[in-house]
C-alpha cells in the first residue's frame, strides 16, 4: 500500500507568474485604452476615416475582453486546488485578480459616462 501525498506546492516563479498574471493584464488593458483613444482620436481629428462609434466599438471589446480574462483568472484563484502553496499566496492570488478586476472596470467606466475624444 503507497501513501497518498499531496502535489507539491508550486515554486517560486510560478507562484509569482500567477499573481502577478491578473496585474499584467490590468496593465496591458490600460495601455490599450490609452493607446488606441490616443491614435483613434488622432485619426479622428485629422480624417482619417474612423468614426467615434467605431473608436467606442472597438475600446468596449477590449474591456470586454480584458473583463473576462481577469473574471477567469479570478474564478482560478478562487478555485480549492488554488488554495495549496502556504497561507499567503492563495490570498494574494485573489487579491490581486480582485484588484485588477475592478481597475480594469474602473479603467472602462469613461467608456459609458464620457463622450468619445470630446465629441
Amino acid at each position: 500500500m503507497t501513501a497518498r501525498h499531496p502535489p507539491p506546492a508550486p515554486g517560486f516563479f510560478a507562484g509569482l507568474r500567477t499573481g502577478l498574471a491578473p496585474l499584467a493584464l490590468w496593465a496591458a488593458h490600460f495601455a490599450f485604452c490609452y493607446v488606441a483613444t490616443a491614435v483613434g482620436c488622432t485619426a479622428l481629428l485629422q480624417g482619417g476615416g474612423i468614426t467615434p462609434q467605431t473608436l467606442r466599438a472597438v475600446l468596449a471589446l477590449g474591456t470586454t475582453v480584458a473583463l473576462a480574462g481577469g473574471a477567469g483568472l479570478l474564478w482560478r484563484a478562487c478555485r480549492p486546488a488554488a488554495r495549496r502553496g502556504g497561507d499567503l499566496l492563495p490570498v494574494l492570488r485573489r487579491t490581486g485578480a480582485l484588484l485588477a478586476l475592478v481597475g480594469m472596470a474602473w479603467t472602462g467606466l469613461p467608456l459609458a459616462l464620457l463622450p468619445v475624444c470630446g465629441r
